[in-house]
């Protein structure tokens, strides 16, 4: 493994000193790098055993269910979604740059349909009604933020702006402002019950509110690898505490879905929602991955 003034600048991490795998390597070298000890192989790790577990926790048994619950196929799949897609960009982003561009963009994908996932299946199961503006604009309004001030704009900074420093302190604001908002179905819920403990669903949904806020705490503030540079290299840098922190959240988030949407059956017009919010958001994620992906061809080649 080499230290970080060995590396590409484009492949350090901040305080983090070594345990980097060398670039220009094949394929078969960073596929079985995920058995050598190297700084991103507990990322791996820490997103590739949940996939297993939401999958055949929570995703395969909805799946066998007839008729099929939608808003929790489209979540379940969205928190797989976004599991899979870490785990591949931290396995495979090493290679070169535009490896590292491509697969970390496949990682803004899947927080895309995490986020995505996770509205929807808050307002098709919300138990009580938003008002009227609310009830019509909350799914073309969530769209618009994960897609466009989210997935779009990070992606294009990302790829375009990689060294404009504000553009981390944007990426922050844009998550914390799709955190916000996924709450808005649930907050008719904080003043219709008359005693909250007794709403378990929403103790569960608080619960990966709080998670997600550590998590943010980890990744931003790059704790605590910032307080003892190059100590952290291999285990218990912030980027692994975030990693177990959104397992976390994306546990609770499944138990609170599970029973919200026990509630009550979805119509096929929820179920059409549901498809249609996917099916566009797939549409204009693979659009934006193509053009992106071209010019960083043009500006990396």
């Amino acid at each position: 493994m080499l230290p970080a003034d060995q590396v590409p600048d484009i492949l350090k991490r901040k305080h983090i000193a070594g345990g980097y795998r060398p670039p220009h390597q094949s394929w078969s070298y960073y596929l079985k790098s995920v058995f050598l000890p190297h700084n991103e192989v507990v990322n791996v790790w820490t997103h590739l055993l949940p996939v297993f577990c939401f999958f055949y926790g929570y995703l395969w048994p909805e799946l066998q269910i007839r008729p099929l619950n939608l808003p929790l196929v489209g979540l379940f799949s969205g928190i797989i979604a976004l599991m899979l897609g870490s785990t591949l960009a931290h396995l495979l982003h090493s290679r070169s740059k535009i490896d590292h561009i491509f697969w970390f963009l496949i990682d803004f994908v899947g927080i895309a349909f995490f986020g995505i996932g996770i509205g929807v299946q808050r307002y098709s199961c919300a138990t009580h009604s938003l008002g009227f503006t609310l009830d019509y604009t909350f799914l073309p309004l969530h769209l618009a933020i994960c897609l466009i001030l989210q997935f779009f704009s990070n992606s294009y900074l990302f790829v375009c702006h990689t060294d404009w420093a504000p553009r981390l302190h944007l990426r922050i604001v844009s998550s914390l402002v799709l955190a916000v908002w996924l709450y808005v179905p649930l907050y008719p819920r904080y003043y219709a019950s008359d005693q909250l403990e007794e709403d378990v669903g929403l103790l569960r949904h608080n619960r990966a509110g709080q998670w997600l806020l550590l998590a943010g705490l980890f990744m931003g503030a790059n704790i605590p690898e910032r307080w003892a540079p190059g100590k952290f290299d291999l285990f218990g840098y912030g980027h692994q505490l975030f990693h177990i922190c959104v397992n976390m959240v994306a546990w609770n988030l499944c138990e609170a879905a599970k029973i919200d949407c026990g509630l009550q059956q979805t119509s096929g017009f929820i179920n059409g929602i549901v498809i249609g919010c996917f099916v566009i958001s797939a549409l204009l994620i693979y659009i934006t991955l193509y053009q992106l992906m071209k010019i960083a061809r043009k500006m990396h080649l």
